[in-house]
């Protein structure tokens, strides 16, 4: 009697001294746990320093542990011996360096874990100083550093390698992303690259940072995107581009009216397609409610990551005017041109082509027939295609060096506003055609 006495009281001893020895884990209770890969990838990127919060009770696999009510609220997981462990989903927006922090409880400084992916079984890093807290519900916060973690789904498992320890929450910290900047933090407004609305060719491809690209720009794309504005004023403009050509330009106007809010004639060129570099177009005015807006793409050879506005002092500048763009293959009517992509080729004396374009302003509009000539050779004339009056010809174009990098041949002429039919008819061979630009 005494001698089962005696082990009774050293069991309570233990189970008193050490909560993992409770032989009938009668104080905990089992987890609910969730269906891996179950939870969505939210569609914001994360910005450094974001933070996500992972609730122990959110578990979605688990073996040995039971729950308990935490002396800090909600639920921590306890009953930890070697060969346990607990797993989560998580569903990373972005991918990139990670701080990760556990908070523990371990009455005589016990425990160890490793913390590591449970489909690819990569090991992240193991974690064997857990501070002695005097209690099972006194509670720390310790660090395991800096962690890489890949966008998308993860399944993250805390393997526990001894017992004498309870967990009761992790939290991961954005540090920096892959190839990450500072600048991704500090704007008001930023619209992706996966948020723009583009033409066929444009791809959105991903980049080597956090965020997504547009790619394959060229001669005549319209790249449409809304800004949503909450405060009418003056905005600093910025846009993320690679550009290892050294080439480039192109229009941002309103969608609505075609004003131009910025023009850039030279983009600066970067080391290569994974070299990104931030751009100032300078001071725009925008007006409070969803701004409807458009890239319009003059050439072609650079990617494109986001546009961001940055609310800016003093009075917003006036529209610089109007501009417009036709694609080479966005015409209405054509003989005898072949369409290369989106560019028209195979040029031969007497084809034509016939746009319609829709003129949003009435006046005097500088008009650019964007052409690539490697040699100079060919030639055509412009018309009205209504009334037959000749807008412009040549005989001889410049030498773009380049069947694909375009150069512009410029006319002017007085366009009603409306729909107007213009056609280009060839009068020389040996040159693409890109696009039509118009400005006013």
């Amino acid at each position: 009697m005494r001698l089962c006495l005696s082990i009774l009281l050293s069991l309570f001893h233990a189970a008193v001294a050490q909560q993992i020895d409770d032989p009938w884990r009668v104080n905990g209770e089992e987890p609910n746990a969730n269906q891996c890969y179950s939870s969505g990838i939210p569609p914001e990127k994360l910005i450094i320093g974001s933070e996500i919060f992972i609730d122990v009770a959110a578990l979605c696999d688990y073996y040995g542990v039971l729950l308990e009510d935490s002396s800090e609220g909600g639920k921590n997981i306890g009953w930890l011996q070697a060969g346990h462990f607990v797993a989560f989903d998580v569903a990373l927006s972005t991918g990139g360096y990670f701080d990760v922090e556990v908070r523990v409880a371990s009455p005589d400084g016990d425990g160890a874990f490793e913390f590591r992916n449970k489909d690819t079984g990569t090991v992240y890093g193991v974690f064997q100083d857990i501070p002695a807290t005097s209690d099972w519900q006194t509670w720390e916060t310790v660090s395991l550093g800096k962690v890489a973690l890949d966008e998308g789904y993860s399944i993250i498992q805390l393997v526990s390698l001894e017992s004498g320890w309870n967990l009761q929450w992790m939290k991961l910290t954005l540090l920096e992303g892959y190839g990450y900047v500072q600048a991704y933090e500090d704007y008001d407004i930023m619209v992706r690259a996966e948020e723009f609305t583009v033409p066929s060719g444009v791809v959105v491809d991903r980049a080597n940072e956090v965020d997504q690209n547009l790619a394959f720009l060229f001669s005549g794309d319209k790249l449409a995107f809304d800004v949503p504005v909450n405060t009418t004023g003056a905005y600093q403009m910025w846009i993320r581009i690679a550009n290892p050509s050294a080439l480039g330009s192109f229009f941002i106007t309103t969608r609505d009216n075609s004003e131009i809010l910025a023009e850039v004639t030279s983009i600066p060129a970067t080391a290569g397609w994974d070299d990104w570099i931030m751009v100032d177009l300078g001071t725009v005015g925008l007006t409070a409610g969803t701004v409807p807006l458009q890239f319009l793409v003059v050439e072609g050879g650079w990617n494109l990551m986001f546009v961001a506005f940055n609310e800016a002092n003093g009075t917003a500048p006036e529209p610089q005017g109007t501009f417009f763009i036709v694609s080479a293959a966005d015409f209405s009517n054509n003989q005898g041109t072949v369409v290369d992509g989106k560019l028209l080729g195979q040029l031969a004396i007497g084809d034509f082509v016939e746009y319609t374009v829709d003129v949003p302003v009435a006046g005097a509009y500088d008009i650019g027939v964007r052409v690539a000539s490697p040699d100079g050779s060919g030639g055509f004339r412009l018309e009205n295609a209504a009334t037959g009056q000749l807008m412009g010809s040549a005989s001889t174009l410049p030498a773009s060096g380049s069947w694909f990098e375009g150069l512009s041949v410029d006319f002017s002429a007085t366009l009603p506003a409306g729909p107007v039919r213009l056609k280009l008819t060839v009068t020389g061979e040996g040159w693409n055609l890109l696009s039509l630009t118009f400005r006013l």
